[in-house]
């Protein structure tokens, strides 16, 4: 009985390493983790797509109860960071013709320093004719949002 309760204890901890009250960083402005391997004009145009992405991370996270502080550069051997980085993003079409978009993040949890939780994020997006005659940047902040809505759930799931 006491092999299995300390078998038990173990697979316990890690769901609840990574509560703590102490502020949960994030980064000031989300990176792409490859920059060569996003769109040139996604990079040129959409220049505040990093910055708005960790505001919605930070309102998503701070509806569901944590304290968030926005640094940069982001350390991970701060007491709890959750890194996030723009992996993957596509973005075609037009606000006349119809969007199709689509973004891929990563987020990492780390607790002083050391690797905890991965998981990876995609939402896509598109729009009919008109699309309301949004810009490009507008409809990736729309994916940005719901990654961070993603994000935030999957964070709580952790402990």
């Amino acid at each position: 009985m006491k092999k299995i309760q300390i078998l038990a204890s173990l697979f316990l901890v890690p769901a609840f390493a990574w509560a703590s009250d102490a502020a949960l960083h994030i980064p000031k402005s989300v990176p792409y983790q490859d920059e060569t391997q996003i769109q040139k004009n996604v990079v040129s145009q959409c220049t505040s797509l990093g910055s708005n992405f960790s505001d919605f991370i930070s309102t998503s996270l701070i509806k569901n109860g944590y304290s968030v502080v926005k640094v940069d550069p982001l350390d991970i051997t701060n007491d709890i960071v959750l890194d996030v980085k723009i992996t993957n993003l596509m973005s075609a079409g037009n606000a006349f013709l119809g969007h199709q978009k689509s973004v891929t993040a990563v987020a990492k949890v780390y607790k002083n320093g050391q690797a905890g939780p991965t998981e990876v994020f995609t939402r896509h997006t598109m729009g009919g004719f008109g699309a309301g005659f949004k810009g490009s940047c507008t409809v990736l902040d729309r994916d940005t949002t719901a990654l961070a809505n993603d994000i935030a759930q999957w964070y709580k799931k952790q402990g």
